[in-house]
C-alpha cells in the first residue's frame, strides 16, 4: 500500500513539473512567432541564437541581428555572426530570455540610451536601436575578432571544422551531441591523469626551495599538504582553457566555468594557507634559536591573521564567481558596520589592545609578568587574548584590551635578579666575628662568577629584638629561574659553611632567664681579629673563591 502511495506522489510531482514547463514553453512559443522581427532586444537576440542552433542552422538569418551598416560582405557578416555565437558559448554567456527586454522603446537607465548590455563583464557586447529595429552594435561587430582570439587562444579553427563536419554532431541527446559527451568525459578524466605527475614535480620543487631544518617526515607531510591544492589549482586553470575548445552550449559552458571559478579560490586558499604554515614553521624555528628576535611575539598573530585574511579574500572571489555583487555585499556590510561595532565593542577593543601590545612590546612570549593579580609566564599572545601560565601550572586567558590598560611589571626583562635576606646572629657573637663575617660575605659576592660586583649591600644593619641583624642584598647575573635558584642555593650554602667555620650561631626567637648570683667574674675570651681574617681567607680558598686582584 505504501509503495502505491509513493508512486502516486511521484506521478503528481511529475505532472506539475511538466505542466510548469509546458506553460512556459507555450508562453515562449508565442514570442518565437515574432522571432523573425527585430522589434526589441529580445527578438534580435533570439533571431541570432535560434538560427545558430543545429536544428535551425541558417547563418544568413543569424547575420540579420548584426548592424546592417557594418560588417562588410554577406559572407563576412555570416562569419562574424557564427564567431559571436562561439564567443557566447565559449565564455558560458547564457541568455536568460525571461530577463531580456521585449519593449521596442527600452532605454538603459544608466546611459540614458536605447541600448541593452546583456553581460556586464563583457561590455563590448551590447545591442542598440537603429531606426525601428534592434541590432548588435558596431562596437560589438568590431570587437568580435579580438574576443574570438581571447576566447580561443589556441588554433581551434581546425578542431571547429572537424566538430562542425562530423555527422554525429547532428544527433542530440538532452541537448548535447556525442562530441560534447566526449568532451565532458575528457574534462573528468584529465585531472586524474595530470594530478600525479604534476604533484610529484611540485613536491620536488618545494622541497628544493624550502629548507625548514626539520626532520624529513615532518617536512614530507607539510610539503604533501601544500602541493595537493597547488596541483588542483593549476589543473582547474588549465580546464578553463580547454572548455571553450569543445564548444559546449552556452548553458553547459556557464555551469562548467562556474564550477572551475568556484574551485579555483578554494584550492588557492588551501595552497596559500599551506605556504603560510611553512613560513610560520620556519619563523618558529628561528624563534627557538633566538627567543629575543624582534618578531617572536608576532608569529602566533601572523599565523591567525594571514589565514583568516586569505579565507576572506577566497570567499569574495567565490561570491564573484557566483555572479553575486561583491561591491554591494561590502556596501551592505559597511552600512551595518555601526551596529556590528556597537555589538562588538569588547572584541574591537581587544583587537586594538593586541595591536598596542605588538607595537609597544611591553612583554614577549616567555617573560614573567605581574599585573593586578596576574602572575606567571607569557605562553602566547593571540589576536584576542594573551595566555599566561601561572606558577600553579594553570592557564589564565587575559583579554588584550584589559591587559593593555594594566600596569605590567615585566620581571622577564630584568638585567639582574635580586636576592635580599636578613642574617640574624645571636647577641653573644663577638664584634670581631661580626666584622670578619661581613667582610667574608662581601668576598663571596666579589669572587662568585654569577653575582653583580659593582652594586650590592652587606652591612650590620640593626639590633633586633632577639638578634643582631646583617642586611644581605645582592644581585645575580642569570637569565632563567632555574639558574637563579641554583645560584641562590650556592650562596646560601656558602654562608652556612662560613658561619660554621667562624663558629657563629644564627639567632631565632628565644627568651633567656638570668639568675643573679655572686660568682667570680670569668676571664673574657676575646678572639684575635687577625686570626679570624686568616681563617676566613683559608675558607674562601678552600671553596675555590680566589681573591680578586
Amino acid at each position: 500500500m505504501k509503495n502505491h502511495q509513493y508512486y502516486y506522489y511521484y506521478f503528481v510531482i511529475l505532472f506539475f513539473f511538466f505542466s510548469f514547463f509546458q506553460i512556459n514553453a507555450q508562453s515562449l512559443e508565442q514570442e518565437k512567432k515574432r522571432a523573425n522581427t527585430l522589434l526589441s532586444p529580445f527578438h534580435a537576440v533570439y533571431l541570432h541564437i535560434y538560427h545558430l542552433n543545429p536544428q535551425h542552422y541558417r547563418p544568413d538569418s543569424a547575420a540579420k541581428a548584426l548592424n546592417p551598416y557594418f560588417g562588410g560582405s554577406q559572407a563576412r557578416r555570416e562569419e562574424l555572426a557564427i564567431q559571436l555565437g562561439q564567443i557566447l558559448d565559449g565564455n558560458g554567456l547564457y541568455y536568460d530570455f525571461q530577463k531580456i527586454p521585449k519593449e521596442s522603446l527600452y532605454r538603459d537607465t544608466i546611459r540614458k540610451k536605447n541600448i541593452f548590455v546583456p553581460f556586464p563583464k563583457f561590455p563590448e557586447i551590447y545591442l542598440e536601436k537603429v531606426g525601428h529595429n534592434w541590432f548588435y552594435s558596431r562596437t560589438t561587430i568590431e570587437s568580435i575578432p579580438y574576443l574570438y582570439e581571447k576566447t580561443f587562444p589556441f588554433d581551434t579553427e581546425y578542431i571547429s571544422r572537424i566538430l562542425g563536419a562530423n555527422p554525429i554532431k547532428r544527433y542530440n541527446f538532452f541537448g548535447l551531441n556525442a562530441i560534447h559527451y566526449a568532451g565532458l568525459l575528457f574534462l573528468v578524466i584529465i585531472p586524474f591523469i595530470l594530478y600525479t605527475p604534476l604533484a610529484w614535480f611540485l613536491a620536488l620543487v618545494v622541497r628544493l626551495l624550502s629548507k625548514l631544518g626539520t626532520n624529513d617526515e615532518e617536512r614530507r607531510i607539510k610539503v604533501t599538504k601544500l602541493v595537493r591544492p597547488i596541483s588542483l589549482f593549476l589543473i582547474f586553470i588549465l580546464l578553463e582553457f580547454i572548455i571553450p575548445i569543445w564548444q559546449f552550449p552556452a548553458l553547459i559552458s556557464f555551469y562548467l566555468f562556474t564550477i572551475t571559478r568556484i574551485m579555483r579560490p578554494v584550492f588557492a586558499v588551501l595552497a596559500v594557507n599551506g605556504i603560510i604554515r611553512l613560513m610560520i614553521l620556519y619563523l618558529q624555528k628561528k624563534v627557538i634559536e633566538n627567543p629575543k628576535i624582534w618578531y617572536s611575539n608576532l608569529v602566533p598573530f601572523m599565523s591567525t591573521t594571514l589565514q583568516v585574511l586569505t579565507i576572506v579574500i577566497g570567499v569574495l572571489y567565490m561570491l564573484e564567481a557566483l555572479s553575486i555583487n561583491v561591491v554591494g555585499v561590502l556596501a551592505g556590510l559597511s552600512i551595518g558596520g555601526l551596529a556590528v561595532a556597537l555589538a562588538a565593542q569588547d572584541t574591537i577593543k581587544n583587537l586594538f589592545g593586541s595591536l598596542t601590545i605588538f607595537l609597544d612590546k611591553p612583554f614577549k612570549v616567555g617573560d614573567w609578568i605581574t599585573a593586578e593579580g596576574i602572575d606567571g609566564d607569557v605562553e602566547e599572545i593571540g589576536v584576542r587574548s594573551t595566555r599566561i601560565r601561572t606558577f600553579h601550572h594553570s592557564l589564565l586567558y587575559v583579554p588584550n584590551g584589559k591587559l593593555a590598560d594594566m600596569i605590567v611589571d615585566n620581571l622577564g626583562l630584568r638585567v639582574y635578579r635580586r636576592y635580599r635576606t636578613t642574617l640574624s646572629l645571636t647577641y653573644s657573637t663577638h664584634p670581631f666575628k661580626i666584622k670578619a663575617f661581613v667582610e667574608a660575605l662581601k668576598q663571596i659576592v666579589l669572587r662568585h662568577e654569577k653575582t653583580r660586583k659593582d652594586f650590592f649591600g652587606i652591612y650590620f644593619q640593626e639590633y633586633g629584638a632577639h638578634s643582631l641583624n646583617i642586611m644581605f642584598n645582592i644581585f645575580f647575573t642569570v637569565g632563567t629561574f632555574e639558574e637563579e635558584w641554583a645560584v641562590r642555593e650556592e650562596i646560601n650554602l656558602l654562608i652556612l659553611e662560613l658561619a660554621h667555620e667562624l663558629n657563629i650561631n644564627f639567632a631565632f626567637p628565644t627568651q633567656t632567664l638570668h639568675l643573679d648570683k655572686i660568682t667570680e667574674k670569668p676571664t673574657d675570651n676575646i678572639p684575635n681579629f687577625d686570626t679570624l681574617t686568616q681563617s676566613v681567607e683559608r675558607f674562601l680558598n678552600r671553596k675555590g673563591l680566589e681573591k680578586v686582584r
